[in-house]
C-alpha cells in the first residue's frame, strides 16, 4: 500500500515534496507504521469527507494490514491468570486457553455490530465501561466475527466517525492481499 504525503507548503523542497515534481512523494506504508492507527484513522477521516469508492478501497485496505482495539471480556483459565496476577499483564504469554468475547452494540432497529477503534484513543466512550482493550490484526476480528451469529457488521471508531462496514464490504476486505512486504 502506499500513501501520499504532501507539504501545505508550495516549496518544492520540502520534505515528501519530490524536488523535481509538484507531485506528492510516495512513502512505503509497513507494520511499523502502522501500528498506532494513525493512518487509519487519517484514511477513514478522508473518505468520511469524501465517500468515494477509491477511498473507501484505501480504508480497507489499510484495515487488512492494521491491528485494531476491540472491546471485549478476556477470560483466561488457572494457570494463565496466576500469570497474570504475578506479572506485567503485558509481558505475559498466554499458555493456556483464552476466551475474548467481544461488545456487541445494537442500533433500535435491532442491528447488532462489532465495534472496532483505529486507535486506543479513541476508545474515550462510557459504553467501554467493563470492557478489556484487546489489540489484534483486523483479520483475527474477522474470524471473530464469523464465530458470532446474527451479527455481520462491524462499526469503526463508534461515536466517533462510526464508519459501517456491512458484510458486503466485510466480504471484500477478506479477498484484498496484505500490501505488506515481510
Amino acid at each position: 500500500m502506499k500513501a501520499s504525503v504532501k507539504s501545505n507548503n508550495n516549496n518544492n523542497t520540502n520534505k515528501g515534496q519530490d524536488k523535481t515534481s509538484s507531485q506528492p512523494k510516495r512513502v512505503k506504508i509497513t507494520a511499523e507504521s502502522l501500528k498506532d492507527g494513525t493512518v487509519l484513522n487519517a484514511l477513514i477521516l478522508r473518505f468520511l469527507n469524501n465517500r468515494s469508492q477509491e477511498n473507501m478501497f484505501a480504508v480497507l485496505t489499510c484495515l487488512k494490514d492494521s491491528c485494531v482495539w476491540l472491546p471485549a471480556v478476556v477470560t483466561m483459565k488457572g494457570a494463565d491468570m496466576e500469570l497474570l496476577a504475578k506479572e506485567n499483564p503485558l509481558a505475559v504469554p498466554v499458555k493456556h486457553s483464552m476466551t475474548v468475547k467481544p461488545q456487541i452494540l445494537g442500533t433500535k432497529d435491532g442491528s447488532q455490530y462489532i465495534p472496532i477503534y483505529s486507535r486506543k484513543e479513541n476508545m474515550q466512550h462510557e459504553s467501554m465501561k467493563g470492557f478489556s482493550s484487546v489489540n489484534l490484526p483486523y483479520v483475527q476480528v474477522l474470524k471473530i466475527l464469523d464465530g458470532l451469529e446474527g451479527i455481520d457488521q462491524i462499526v469503526v471508531d463508534p461515536f466517533l466517525n462510526n464508519l459501517v462496514l456491512d458484510d458486503n464490504l466485510i466480504g471484500v476486505s477478506k479477498k484484498l492481499p496484505s500490501h505488506l512486504k515481510k
